[in-house]
Parts: C-alpha cells; sequence; structure tokens
C-alpha cells in the first residue's frame, strides 16, 4: 500500500523489527519503545518510560492496568482532533493494550508481534477502527 501525504521522516522507522518489552530499534522494539523513540527523535518529546513496571509480568491485565495508571499523565484528545505526534491507544480483549503513533490523518506507525513496524489506517473498519481508538497527548506535545 502506498500511503501519499506522510512526512519524509516516516520511511526511516518503518521495517524496525519487534521484541517485546524490547527498546533497541536494530534488535528489537516494542509498540510504546517505538512511540517514545518517533517523539523523542521528531517531536522534542520525551515521554516517560515505563519499562521498569512491566516486570515479568506482561499479561494483558497488567499492561492495561498500567496504561489506566499512566493516562491521567497524558492529555486526551477527542476523536477527530488528533494530530501527527498524539499516541493512539488501541483496545483489544476489551482492555487497553495497543499503541502506536499518529503520524498523518488517519495514519499510525506502530508494530506488534505479528509485525516489524508499519503505517497502517487506524480508522480502517476492517482492522482498527472498530476498536475506537483512544487518542492522547503528552502534555507541551502537538498542537498544545
Amino acid at each position: 500500500m502506498t500511503v501519499t501525504g506522510l512526512p519524509d521522516w516516516v520511511a526511516a522507522y518503518i521495517g524496525l523489527p519487534y521484541a517485546m518489552r524490547g527498546d533497541n530499534p536494530a534488535s528489537g522494539i516494542d509498540c510504546y519503545q517505538l512511540v517514545r523513540l518517533v517523539l523523542r527523535e521528531q517531536f522534542a518529546i520525551d515521554a516517560p518510560d515505563y519499562r521498569g513496571e512491566y516486570g515479568v509480568d506482561s499479561s494483558h491485565g497488567h499492561v492495561a492496568r498500567l496504561l489506566r495508571r499512566y493516562a491521567p499523565g497524558w492529555v486526551s484528545i477527542l476523536a477527530g482532533q488528533e494530530q501527527p505526534g498524539d499516541v493512539v491507544l488501541l483496545i483489544r480483549r476489551g482492555l487497553p493494550l495497543h499503541c502506536g503513533l499518529v503520524i498523518a490523518p488517519g495514519w499510525m506507525l506502530h508494530t506488534e508481534a505479528e509485525c516489524d513496524s508499519v503505517v497502517e489506517p487506524y480508522r480502517d473498519a476492517t482492522a482498527w477502527g472498530r476498536q475506537q481508538p483512544a487518542f492522547y497527548r503528552w502534555p507541551g506535545g502537538a498542537g498544545a
């Protein structure tokens, strides 16, 4: 799929390998660490690192509890008002378990176990869109 209108810098982040709890773009990175990397390198935002709290428990319930605990530190953005640099939080199995980064209206950069980092539409009715994504912005980021 060819996507027009994406920033040129996005190409450098496509195809990075996935690794659970990974934080190294060369050897493997998880979804939130990819978000942190791009926020830091492209938006000059130093989002917090929660890896120390993953511990050995990366169960769906544990990850969901962490996301809920830290969400108040982020600014909630209404759907339709998201901008490049905002985080897309996606629901899986009824829990907030996956995130990506808005890079253009309707498009996110993300990575997960089933694929290396990729650009996909987050409003696609056949995939992410039916999960009603939530959007968050680190205070002082994107259009703040």
